[in-house]
């Protein structure tokens, strides 16, 4: 029916993945859509930082950010086995961005389940007792909030029920701190000693400094209301 898919795109995209893949990869795994459906899965990046790739992709805005969607190679681990849903894929598929959204979401919550691990606990764990009775580590309830992989684990700013659980588990509003795409901190607001002016100098310091542009999600600070289970942007 006039549907078509960028083949020259594609297979360009599965040459990154190695050639030992391109051997025994089938093809009809990405064009058939009920072949593809149950590996599809989301990622957040930052928009503005990537206006010209979104020329090209589905994608739907979210703050100051924006949801794109990837097709999960079977049996490859992580962080080598994705292909990007361009335009061209929606097309011959005959899908909305919204059905592969609504697709996705459930496979990314299914596949890469939410980790919480308190920063305290965490480098508390990597000292000896003789370091920590050195080292007086001030116990502030910061939290890493990614998922099991650490691996595009900013995706749970998308997950209100764990940020709705983890907000009513502290009987607080949330502030979370983009450390990267991978992962995301969260403080509760009745008990951060930070400033707000001081959390986002602390992100865009790390921005400029630690990470690769492909690495940064974002440099504001997010708020996440417990009431109105709503992120925004702080301030």
């Amino acid at each position: 029916n006039g549907k078509y898919i960028n083949i020259n795109e594609l297979f360009t995209t599965i040459l990154l993945l190695g050639s030992k893949l391109i051997s025994s990869f089938d093809i009809s795994l990405i064009t058939d859509f009920e072949k593809a459906k149950s590996n599809l899965i989301y990622k957040l990046i930052n928009f503005d930082k990537n206006m010209d790739l979104l020329k090209n992709v589905p994608h739907i805005a979210f703050l100051d950010l924006a949801i794109v969607f990837y097709y999960q190679v079977p049996d490859i681990h992580y962080h080598d086995g994705f292909i990007l849903i361009t335009n061209d894929m929606l097309t011959t598929w005959g899908k909305t961005k919204e059905d592969v959204f609504s697709i996705s979401k459930e496979n990314t919550k299914r596949l890469y389940k939410i980790s919480v691990t308190k920063v305290y606990d965490l480098v508390c764990n990597r000292l000896s007792p003789e370091e920590q009775a050195v080292f007086e580590i001030e116990n502030i309830p910061l939290y890493i909030l990614t998922n099991i992989a650490n691996f595009n684990g900013a995706n749970c700013l998308l997950d209100t029920d764990t940020l709705s659980s983890l907000s009513n588990m502290h009987e607080s509003n949330l502030f979370i701190i983009p450390s990267s795409i991978h992962e995301t901190l969260f403080i509760p607001e009745d008990e951060n000693p930070m400033d707000l002016e001081y959390m986002v100098d602390m992100v865009k310091y790390v921005n400029q400094t630690e990470l690769t542009e492909q690495d940064i999600l974002s440099d504001h600070i997010y708020y996440f209301d417990r009431i109105e289970k709503k992120l925004s942007i702080a301030g």
